[in-house]
């Protein structure tokens, strides 16, 4: 089964609503929704732990789109080397480029995740 999901990149927007007192956090794709965190009050102590978890768990939901390109193009270079026949079909100077490539591609995607 292929499911196809909104195209990225996706970013978190923090929505503070009247008063100041109640947050939550939406996933946008430019101006649509992609998902949006239940509305906590602020100011509570606990509850407070509460919306960092919630940003933060957004963040690694919005480096979904990236970390998704990366992981392919990990999987691409990873094949590349271990595929019985890989010597024949390519060298390991296009190898090592293929996985430095797919290295700066996961690194900035695991950078946006845990931001």
């Amino acid at each position: 089964m292929t499911a196809t999901h909104t195209k990225g990149p996706w970013r978190v927007s923090r929505v503070d609503y009247p008063k100041g007192l109640d947050v939550s956090f939406e996933i946008l794709s430019g101006k649509d929704l992609v998902a949006q965190t239940i509305m906590r009050e602020r100011g509570t102590g606990w509850r407070d732990g509460i919306i960092a978890v919630d940003e933060a768990n957004c963040q690694l939901m919005a480096a979904a789109p990236e970390l998704l390109d990366a992981l392919r193009e990990c999987q691409a270079a990873l094949a590349m080397m271990v595929a019985p026949n890989s010597i024949e079909q390519t060298t390991v100077v296009n190898a090592f480029a293929a996985a430095t490539a797919a290295d700066v591609k996961a690194r900035a995607a695991i950078s946006k995740a845990t931001a």
